[in-house]
């Protein structure tokens, strides 16, 4: 019996852990301006409430393809992707558009690496914490972490 309730809860301790995968947000390392982006950040500006990252750089978003690692991150930063989605249209809507992030749409992590390493002053992307892990050291060199849960 209690092996039973020792392997019961192992098994679904494992996949509580398994469901909560970790997400990391990205930037050059050449912008010097950001250096954390906190999760109230993230929301705001993927949910169409600010533009500009908090050194005032534009915010050049990306939109990874996908759906995975999207729900992830949108987990991670307390917002569902319809929450924001409908927040931007309302943004837009009521005429407060020019506070909408435009979101590049990027298939994979190599991708999300030259987006951001392109748009070096605002560019801003996330990817799984497996997908961080499993960067060469060369691409770790041209990336920095800004946030990560």
């Amino acid at each position: 019996m209690i092996v039973k309730f020792l392997v019961a809860s192992f098994f679904l301790t494992g996949l509580s852990i398994a469901a909560h995968a970790e997400s990391v947000v990205i930037t050059s390392k050449a912008n010097d301006k950001t250096e954390k982006l906190e999760e109230k950040d993230l929301a705001d500006l993927y949910s169409g409430e600010k533009s500009r990252l908090p050194s005032k750089a534009i915010a050049r978003l990306c939109k990874r393809s996908d759906e995975k690692t999207r729900k992830e991150f949108y987990d991670s930063i307390g917002k569902s992707e319809n929450e924001a989605e409908a927040n931007k249209a309302k943004q837009l809507a009521t005429g407060r558009g020019d506070k909408v992030a435009n979101q590049k749409p990027v298939s994979d992590t190599k991708t999300a690496i030259q987006y951001v390493t392109v748009n070096a002053d605002g560019g801003v992307c996330y990817v799984s914490k497996q997908e961080y892990d499993a960067l060469s050291p060369e691409d770790k060199k041209l990336v920095k972490v800004v946030y990560t849960k």
